[in-house]
């Protein structure tokens, strides 16, 4: 980018100069289309440069373009302007070697060496040579090409002196061959650079991962001594409950037999209206009871579920139903007064993950949650994609996220939450646990109209 630029540069300055200075149309005419030509190379450089997802072989044949044209521009603007001033019939060869080609030849290497692949300089510095040997060879038979040692004379004169012909040639090459190293060191520089931080990167998603690994295997711990705890206690009520509703039956059988003069009545009949009462009061109790048990059953196995402590690593879950389990998992705390819209179409059963996808959908919840702060409204929504694939939205409508904050969204990075410093984790490892599945994480978002974090996975 940096190289194309300053190609950019050196030709319109160079050109407008050379435009000005024009003798002849023909001049004027090649001039023109060196430019356009030099102007259409470096747009495509810097257009495949800006691109986001940058493709090699572009890269590499825009470089090739762009020390192609440099070298045709060496070669072809001294036979331009030797052209343009009558040629071989009114101007001596001396006024090639003469040429300010050297001055024209380092401002190319220089501008190659930006590039930093260490053969772009060395052809620039090889053409150059290239050219002055081949005026020589040119202008050899010619009798106005002169040899002298007078440095006068080579100066303001039309003698060529052969001292200063060796030294342009000598001092392209060195320029040359110095430029070459320097390339190849920063190149060499910046390679190191990018793998040291290349290492840095999978260091720290290593401790990411393993901290995520610790909080999911705290986190299953925790929830099986819940289940442990919580299931004896169940027992005893689902018993209780059988035995109440068993009792209730057979007290009311009893008391229609009584009542239908099957059976005598008991010594004080005027009981038995408080004895039905209290049979209604023992079957009202016994479907309180019911419904307690049945709701702690059902904390006990969205817990379970969530951790798939009776589960392998890999199974087929339905992650729409997942995502909505999920939403228990969220403080209480959190989720009051946000409104909670569902929109989720069943999704077929994909071999996944099971806690690390939970683990990715209580990071999204609880950081909607979190920016909704107790007001608002999220929608949870699933659906197939037309190509077969998967895609889940959580969205909010807080206040959003500004637009220089999602380019660094997914990296890891030191942030502030009440009144603590961390390494932010969460969305870092839940891009990472998507793009293990083959699947993406993105965000959508507009300050002050809330966010849209999407999850797409391919077709199965």
């Amino acid at each position: 980018m940096v190289s194309s630029i300053a190609r950019l540069v050196f030709l319109v300055v160079g050109a407008l100069v050379t435009l000005a200075n024009a003798a002849t149309t023909f001049d004027l005419a090649c001039t023109g289309g060196l430019l356009v030509l030099g102007v259409v190379v470096c747009a495509f450089t810097i257009r495949v440069c800006t691109r986001e997802e940058k493709q090699l072989d572009e890269l590499l044949l825009g470089g090739r373009l762009s020390v192609a044209y440099d070298a045709l521009l060496i070669v072809v603007m001294p036979i331009i302007w030797y052209t343009s001033l009558g040629g071989a019939a009114k101007v001596s060869p001396a006024f090639l070697l003469r040429n300010e080609i050297i001055a024209v030849a380092m401002i190319p290497l220089v501008i190659n060496t930006l590039a930093m692949r260490p053969l772009y300089p060395l052809v620039i510095a090889y053409v150059t040579v290239s050219c002055l040997v081949g005026y020589v060879i040119y202008g050899w038979g010619d009798p106005r090409l002169t040899w002298t040692n007078d440095n006068v004379e080579a100066v303001l004169g039309s003698g060529i002196k052969l001292g200063f012909f060796l030294w342009r040639i000598i001092a392209v090459l060195l320029a040359g061959h110095l430029l070459v190293r320097l390339a190849w060191w920063a190149r060499h520089t910046i390679r190191d650079v990018v793998e040291l931080e290349d290492a840095t990167q999978s260091m720290m998603e290593k401790q990411a991962q393993a901290v995520h690994d610790a909080k999911m295997g705290a986190l299953s711990n925790l929830v099986a001594g819940m289940a442990h705890e919580l299931n004896t206690p169940v027992g005893a009520l689902v018993s209780a409950s059988d035995v109440a509703s068993s009792s209730a039956r057979k007290l009311r059988e009893r008391l229609d037999r009584i009542f239908s003069g099957e059976e005598a009545a008991p010594a004080r009949v005027a009981d038995d209206r408080k004895l039905s009462r209290l049979v209604e009061g023992i079957v009202q109790t016994e479907q309180a009871t019911r419904q307690a048990a049945d709701r702690m059953k059902t904390v006990i196995d969205s817990l379970s579920g969530f951790a798939r402590l009776d589960a392998s690593e890999r199974a087929p879950v339905d992650l729409a139903a997942q995502l909505e389990a999920a939403v228990a998992m969220v403080d209480a705390r959190k989720r009051a007064g946000v409104e909670l819209r569902l929109e989720l179409e069943p999704l077929p059963p994909r071999e996944v993950n099971v806690a690390a996808f939970n683990q990715v959908y209580l990071t999204l919840l609880e950081n909607a949650f979190d920016a909704l702060s107790g007001m608002g409204t999220l929608t949870l929504r699933s659906r197939r994609d037309s190509d077969g694939g998967d895609c889940i939205e959580i969205i909010d409508d807080g206040p959003g996220i500004a637009s220089e904050r999602l380019e660094q969204l997914f990296d890891l990075a030191l942030a502030a939450k009440q009144g603590r410093v961390g390494m932010g984790l969460g969305l870092p490892t839940a891009r990472r646990a998507v793009e293990q599945h083959g699947g993406k994480l993105s965000v959508d978002s507009t300050p002050g109209k809330g966010a849209t974090f999407s999850i797409r996975l391919p077709a199965v």
